[in-house]
């Protein structure tokens, strides 16, 4: 049975998950892959890894990951270069003009926007929240069909395509763009406990996993691509038109 203060600590954080959501919401626009859908799937899949980290002996500060994850795009469509150097600096930035009114203290709203600067490519994550962070925020990257999706979400979006289908050429320079990127961010990636090491290499079992479909993706062809991402346009288009059809 857990304990009372464990309990309340749930109660606690279940409550600020939905004080904050709404306000987080509000700064992320209608994109095709950071849209507000985002940082939701970040959060489920962050909140499983500090279940094992938790069930591998280690302490993980939820109030800070919570933050860290719902705020770690935000802005993302509004991000001035001539004003913030990044992306990742400027989500940081209104973080930190945020969670003082949720009684977030001056240091873990700075843990906080550590956590989120560390998404940024370049930027190792220091604390172990902040590695949940960013493991989260690339997680779909292990599953060949989910970086597929995730790939094809994001060609969406930054060529602006809105809805129409991108050509071959836009798939073969997202192809190589997104491998080389991803790799870099793999290359900084390290066990986050006992259970996460891979037993031959010493690397993460994620690491393992990513690595393997990042060579998959960069084996196929761009014709064979273009008709994935074909089947994958069918399915969101559907999904889109069932949603309407409920709502």
């Amino acid at each position: 049975m857990e304990s009372t203060t464990l309990q309340e600590t749930k109660s606690e954080l279940e409550v600020l998950f939905w004080q904050l959501v709404p306000v987080a919401e509000t700064l992320y626009g209608n994109l095709e892959y950071h849209g507000f859908a985002h940082p939701l799937h970040v959060f489920e899949t962050a909140w499983q890894i500090a279940d094992e980290c938790e069930e591998n002996g280690l302490s993980v500060n939820r109030k800070t990951l919570l933050a860290m994850v719902l705020f770690h795009d935000a802005g993302f469509q509004d991000w001035d270069e001539s004003q913030f150097s990044s992306r990742e600096a400027y989500a940081a930035f209104l973080t930190g003009s945020i969670l003082p009114d949720f009684g977030y203290t001056d240091e873990e709203i700075i843990e906080v926007q550590a956590g989120i600067a560390a998404t940024e490519l370049g930027i190792k994550p220091a604390s172990l929240e902040a590695k949940i962070m960013r493991r989260a925020d690339l997680f779909g990257i292990q599953n060949y069909q989910t970086l597929l999706e995730g790939s094809y979400k994001l060609l969406q979006e930054s060529c602006k395509l809105g809805g129409d289908f991108p050509s071959r050429d836009q798939i073969a320079k997202a192809k190589a763009f997104g491998i080389d990127i991803l790799g870099k961010y793999l290359e900084d990636d390290e066990p986050l406990h006992a259970g996460d090491v891979d037993p031959v290499t010493g690397k993460s079992k994620y690491y393992m996993k990513a690595k393997l479909a990042l060579a998959q993706m960069k084996s196929e062809q761009v014709t064979v691509l273009e008709m994935r991402y074909k089947d994958i346009a069918a399915r969101l288009a559907a999904q889109r038109r069932t949603f309407l059809i409920n709502s």
